[in-house]
């Protein structure tokens, strides 16, 4: 079998390396022509090594919606924070169940938690504002 061009990519010290190989691939697949030598496969350092597992995508609305929630706790008026908490929660579990390699649906839990909890502290602020300080009869 005759290729144009093979690429081979192998790390040595943390340097990723990679070679071009112009020419053929014998039938058993384990030479190849390089530079008019035949280089066998195998004789590349960590050339047959796995390569090492990718880190977790954690979803950025998740992570914005529970940062949301946490800083509503901490405004005078968290109505609005809560409510952008909530949504952005919704979203994100939305595209974590679409995506299964991204992760952050117990993050995503706890900002809709939070917005809500804003959103009910936000009402009971307000109505004890409307019994202390509300239109009082003449």
């Amino acid at each position: 079998m005759k290729l144009s061009a093979v690429f081979m990519h192998f790390k040595r010290n943390g340097v990723i390396f990679t070679l071009e190989f112009q020419g053929g691939l014998n039938p058993c697949g384990n030479f190849f022509w390089c530079c008019d030598r035949l280089v066998y496969l195998s004789a590349l350092p960590e050339m047959n090594q796995p390569l090492p597992p990718q880190a977790p995508i954690q979803n950025s609305k998740a992570i914005a919606s529970l940062v949301l929630g946490a800083v509503a706790l901490f405004v005078p008026v968290p109505f609005v924070l809560g409510i952008a908490a909530i949504i952005l929660g919704n979203s994100a579990r939305r595209e974590i169940r679409a995506n299964p390699q991204e992760q952050g649906d117990g993050l995503a839990i706890a900002g809709i938690i939070l917005g809500w909890v804003d959103v009910a502290f936000s009402l009971v602020l307000i109505l004890v504002l409307i019994l202390f300080f509300g239109v009082r009869a003449v």
